[in-house]
């Protein structure tokens, strides 16, 4: 049995289906026990912070018309103002709003009207600052040019607090679809030591599991960014390729020394790709274990073959060549359904 802070009249709180579940994660939390506890149980007990993460894991979060018609609004922003308005994907597991207070020690981000996670525009702004301070900068620290394009473009420049507006605006990073969550676990071995001092750290201490709730990974988030006036649009264009590699090597969230928060830019070239292969797997009752094994056999090749546009049959190519190099399979010596499909790929680099 379980209580909620609440006044005794009041029904306990269930989670509806098309509820706004960033609510009831943050305000109706209803794991304790009768004597106000909690616990890390990894087991079906109904007081344990395991049980109240995996109510929010079983379906999607997020109102599918509700995305897609703020993803019209902001498609139609980004254009008006001469933005960027692009997708990317997580390649893993995503955690955003680590630090926000909650009973199960570990919160979350919400937005606040439409019930899914995303990533603050302040934090997607300092992703870049980042990136641009730590990692574009030359080691000249003294390079002039380049502490005034930061300035300009952040209105501030490390430690300097002789802050300005900047002139670029970072939106925040919204899904493109409902949300699949997972729960997740850390187990830190030495929790009294790193909270009290004592006892010393040592292989006899047994791990601590704590839950918490992360983003799974292949979900689809909309970035954008626009120019505070139409003058600074060169300034946009330089801050999306810094965004771009922020996310694929920086990552974006919490725990990303461990791994999570990575992003990859999902262009409408992979778009067709991904659509393309779940056609080719539905249509020859492929299982889902073989899905990605599509990417490198002809039924793929002869698909791109028969594009008409030249333009996106080209972006479609580096797509997959870029998907055959992470692979190895790029200069592998290949058989059967691979060598045909590499063939095909050769003899359109042969006739370009």
């Amino acid at each position: 049995m379980s209580r909620t802070p609440l006044y005794n009249q009041t029904h306990k709180p269930s989670l509806p289906p098309n509820a706004n579940a960033g609510l009831h994660f943050n305000k109706f939390f209803s794991e304790w026990s009768l004597h106000w506890s909690l616990t890390d149980n990894q087991d079906d007990e109904p007081t344990s912070k395991n049980a109240w993460i995996r109510k929010f894991v079983d379906k999607q979060q997020g109102n599918k018309e509700q995305l897609q018609a703020l993803h019209i609004r902001r498609n139609n922003l980004s254009k008006m103002q001469s933005g960027v308005f692009t997708y990317f994907k997580t390649q893993g597991a995503f955690i955003t709003g680590m630090g926000n207070p909650h009973p199960i020690e570990n919160g979350f981000t919400w937005h606040h009207t439409l019930g899914t996670p995303y990533l603050s525009g302040s934090s997607v702004k300092g992703i870049v600052k980042a990136w641009c301070e730590q990692w574009w900068m030359s080691d000249d620290s003294e390079n002039a040019e380049q502490i005034v394009t930061c300035k300009r473009i952040f209105g501030s420049y490390k430690d300097d607090n002789k802050d300005s507006v900047g002139t670029v605006i970072f939106h925040d990073a919204i899904p493109a679809n409902p949300v699949q969550l997972k729960a997740e676990i850390m187990t830190p071995h030495y929790s009294d030591y790193y909270q009290n001092g004592t006892p010393p750290p040592g292989d006899w201490l047994s791990p601590t599991p704590i839950p918490f709730l992360a983003v799974e990974k292949e979900q689809l988030f909309h970035f954008m960014i626009t120019p505070r006036t139409k003058q600074y649009q060169a300034d946009t264009e330089q801050c999306f390729e810094w965004l771009k590699d922020a996310l694929q090597f920086i990552g974006a969230g919490a725990k990303t020394s461990s791994g999570y928060g990575y992003f990859e830019e999902y262009t409408l070239a992979r778009q067709w790709i991904d659509e393309t292969i779940n056609a080719i797997c539905i249509s020859n009752s492929i299982p889902d274990t073989e899905k990605y094994s599509i990417h490198f056999k002809n039924t793929l090749a002869i698909k791109w073959n028969d594009i008409d546009d030249p333009i996106f049959k080209k972006q479609a190519f580096q797509e997959i060549k870029k998907i055959w190099i992470e692979n190895d399979k790029w200069e592998e010596v290949l058989k059967g359904s691979e060598k045909k499909a590499k063939k095909t790929y050769n003899e359109y680099l042969s006739n370009s």
